[in-house]
Order: structure tokens, then sequence, then C-alpha cells
């Protein structure tokens, strides 16, 4: 019995050590990289137009379980949000549109998409409401 622990601990050690650090390292840099927004994130993600519209740059998840706020994917500088419905004729991107108006008490005009309808980062436009007002609901709803 003794002649093959040392060969199982060389093993372990060889083997599976690194494979379980990478994991382990994998997560934490997954949980650093979506988190909640500070002040400083929201001005990479969310950006005010000279028109006055306030763009807000978007990683939708449809399909999920879900419908809500993810956090701020720090390395793709996108809030990400997850929708219930799949992406199929447009159903993903109506329930984010009725989501964000909702969410930030603006009319659905008022939140168009202005690129993305196909692909999951989209960049939505919304107007009659300030970046200071959509940083403040968005921080509150994460805070949650």
């Amino acid at each position: 019995m003794n002649n093959w622990q040392p060969a199982t601990v060389d093993c372990f050690r060889k083997y599976a050590q690194p494979i379980i650090s990478t994991a382990l390292l994998s997560c934490h840099w997954l949980l650093a990289s979506i988190g909640s927004a500070g002040l400083s994130d929201w001005g990479e993600v969310i950006t005010t137009l000279p028109n006055g519209e306030i763009a807000v740059a978007i990683e939708l998840q449809p399909g999920a379980k879900n419908q809500g706020i993810v956090g701020i994917n720090k390395w793709r500088k996108r809030l990400q949000i997850r929708v219930q419905s799949a992406p199929v004729k447009g159903s993903a991107n109506a329930e984010l549109i009725d989501y964000i108006s909702t969410l930030l008490k603006i009319p659905k005009e008022a939140v168009n998409i202005d690129s993305g309808t196909k692909d999951r980062r989209k960049r939505m436009l919304l107007s009659g409401i300030s970046q200071e007002e959509v940083s403040n609901i968005l921080d509150a709803k994460m805070e949650n």
C-alpha cells in the first residue's frame, strides 16, 4: 500500500493541482470582471451624446431564467442585462426595451436600439432622462 501512495501524490501535484489553481484563478477573474458599478465605471458604459440623448452600452443575455441586471462587464465596458425571451423575431429586443423603460420610468418611445439589433452587444439611446439619473437608478438596482 505504501508503494503507490507517493506516486499518487506526485501525480496529483503534477496534473491535478495546476488545473485546480487555474480554475480558481478563472473564477476570481470572472467575479472581478462582473460586479457592481461605481461612479467611475458608469462613464465608460453611459455617455451623453451632443444631441442630449443618453447612450448605454449593453450586453444582452437572452433566454435567461430570470430577467434583470447582472452587472458591468469591465472588460467589454457594457452593462449586462438578462431577458427571458429567446432571440427570435426581435422578442428579446422588445423585452429589453420594455424592461429599460419600466426601470427608468420613461416611455417606450424614449428607448431605442441604435446598433446591435441582431447582436448581443447593443447600444441603446435614451431620451427624456439625464446621465446622472440613469446611473443613480442603475446603481440602486444593482445594490438590491
